[in-house]
């Protein structure tokens, strides 16, 4: 299931909790779900892309740092 959130999070960007609510329940009728716990598996996701973007980020940075000092010097 947390899978099937990664997946709308990442298709629709400004896609709402109250969406996914309804995705979900459609997908998987026989199972409840929580409006806490989906609050928390969304936050929890969108956290991750975060801190994967920083990284990225960074590591572009890094290396373009590390090349300025290659052609400098």
């Amino acid at each position: 299931m947390k899978n099937d959130i990664q997946e709308y999070l990442s298709a629709v960007l400004t896609i709402g909790p109250q969406t996914v609510y309804g995705l979900l329940s459609k997908k998987y009728p026989a199972i409840y779900i929580h409006q806490k716990n989906l609050y928390n598996a969304i936050q929890e996701i969108r956290r991750s892309e975060r801190l994967y973007e920083k990284d990225d980020t960074h590591n572009m940075l890094q290396e373009l740092y590390d090349l300025q000092k290659e052609n400098s010097g």
